[in-house]
């Protein structure tokens, strides 16, 4: 099928504005693309491009909350967005990704409460908690202490688990599913993620080639795509020694392991 003729609309966060789209438009041609980024959309409180939306004969988002009204993609609420598209517009959906369990402690990405991620993300460091218990019977020292020598319990299992679960309720509401390509096994032997919310082109890939299956297009490799659309903030990236161990990964070495912003994230912790 030809989409030349055809108006494309994404309505997500930088997985699918960016990274999706990228992939998608290097291999099809549309007439028009437009991106409509979600939370700025809704920290903003911008209006609509109701022409691109009345327009639009694709419709390519993440699931957005009921309580944000209009901005809301479901259709069991009054005024959500997507009552601007045609009848015959081609919706498809897929989950956000945020998967900071990757990681010891990491930031809490304030845009993951667009998503509703707010009860995942209980403070502004995920998995501070863990550190806070440790204070009672340590002190800052003795917590450093315990880092070097690989000796705290990061909860790594539990976190994952939590993940899983919060991702896959999610996915009752969209077309595509991503939860089975987070495996403990996958995680093992391919890079799913740069950062908690920065997929890796592994990811973004299985993600374009499901729209493409829907859209009755070819499917792609990608090879050809070299560097990682999505930013790792920086090399050796931002993998723990903690991760390492826990996950067991075969796709870097133990000697490129980065602990500056685990560090910096713990001395902000004990120094509150």
């Amino acid at each position: 099928m030809n989409y030349s003729d055809k108006n494309i609309v994404f309505y997500t966060n930088c997985q699918g504005g960016l990274g999706v789209k990228s992939f998608l438009c290097s291999k099809i041609k549309f007439k028009s693309v437009t991106y409509i980024q979600t939370f700025s959309t809704i920290w903003e409180k911008k209006d609509l491009p109701i022409n691109k939306l009345n327009n639009a004969d694709i419709f390519i988002y993440q699931p957005i909350n009921r309580k944000y009204g209009k901005y809301s993609t479901y259709n069991d609420i009054d005024h959500n967005i997507l009552i601007h598209l045609r009848k015959n517009c081609i919706k498809i959906s897929f989950p956000y990704i945020y998967f900071s369990c990757l990681f010891p402690l990491y930031y809490a990405n304030t845009a993951a409460e667009i998503d509703g991620g707010r009860e995942y993300d209980i403070s502004q460091i995920v998995n501070r908690d863990v550190i806070i218990k440790l204070r009672e019977n340590h002190s800052p020292e003795e917590i450093i202490e315990l880092y070097n020598r690989n000796k705290i319990d990061f909860e790594f299992k539990k976190r994952y688990d939590t993940t899983i679960k919060r991702i896959k309720d999610k996915e009752n509401d969209c077309d595509i599913k991503i939860t089975h390509m987070f495996t403990l096994e996958n995680i093992k032997k391919i890079k799913l993620m740069h950062t908690n919310n920065h997929p890796s082109n592994y990811i973004l890939k299985y993600i374009t080639n499901e729209i493409l299956k829907i859209l009755n297009l070819k499917t792609y490799s990608f090879s050809e795509i070299k560097n990682e659309v999505l930013p790792g903030y920086g090399e050796p990236g931002l993998y723990s020694i903690y991760s390492y161990n826990y996950y067991k990964f075969e796709w870097m070495k133990s000697k490129d392991t980065n602990e500056l912003l685990t560090l910096k994230l713990l001395n902000n912790i004990l120094s509150k």
